[in-house]
């Protein structure tokens, strides 16, 4: 099935954040592409969100003791992000 030329947007909303991996050359790219440019500030504030409670932790420590110590010292702007996003 083709898409029509027709029915194609003329227009789209793009963002895109990159993220360093600590102690590594490495990024985590996020990316969010809409159609729907009248809702771009929420789709950024979206984005960014989701950039900010980003962690690297090592998954042996959580196992080990139940919890990652990186959620027990998260407060102020970190912590009230984190419980927007759960």
């Amino acid at each position: 099935m083709e898409a029509n030329d027709d029915t194609l947007p003329t227009h789209l909303w793009q963002g895109v954040v990159a993220v360093a991996i600590p102690s590594t050359p490495e990024l985590i790219v996020l990316q969010m592409v809409s159609p729907n440019r009248d809702a771009a500030d929420d789709y950024r504030n979206i984005l960014l969100g989701i950039a900010r409670t980003l962690t690297f932790s090592d998954p042996t420590q959580t196992a080990a003791n139940g919890k990652s110590d990186e959620t027990e010292r998260s407060t102020g702007a970190a912590a009230a992000v984190r419980n927007d996003f759960g």
